[in-house]
């Protein structure tokens, strides 16, 4: 085996630990794809991702389709590994409302372009940009929620 496959192999006992951090049973290992709920199919793309031990995990939009309570415990999972593997996020989202616990920091992006960054809690309680604002608006369905 040359090292660039040792880097990207996984050893069954790994997949076994990345499924216990998952929450997720060993029975996944034996199903297809479509036998999955949403919930379980996202837990088992991240438990993917982290098999190489990567330090950087890439999320596009990991909540959408899922329904409130898969989102909640997809979040929930995220800042769990996030502190127990000393993992980067980086997190793309139209979902404000999803990275307002798990996001120290963001970038609001318009056009292909950076305009506004900072502080989550920050740009969550007063941006300036009409455009964050929008956002923001457009998310939340009471803005008490920012708070």
């Amino acid at each position: 085996m040359t090292k660039i496959q040792k880097q990207f192999f996984c050893t069954h006992e790994r997949k076994l630990e990345l499924l216990r951090l998952e929450g997720l049973k060993t029975w996944v290992l034996n199903q297809f794809s479509a036998q999955l709920s949403a919930g379980q199919l996202q837990r088992v793309v991240i438990a993917i991702s982290l098999s190489t031990q990567t330090k950087l995990l890439l999320l596009d939009e990991p909540t959408t389709a899922l329904d409130n309570a898969c989102k909640r415990i997809i979040l929930k999972l995220l800042e769990y590994l996030q502190e127990k593997l000393d993992i980067l996020l980086l997190f793309v989202t139209h979902d404000i409302r999803s990275i307002k616990n798990i996001c120290k920091n963001i970038a609001i992006i318009k056009n292909g372009r950076i305009i506004e960054e900072g502080s989550t809690q920050v740009l969550l309680n007063k941006s300036g940009y009409s455009y964050t604002q929008h956002l923001l608006e457009s998310t939340f369905e009471n803005k008490n929620l920012r708070k």
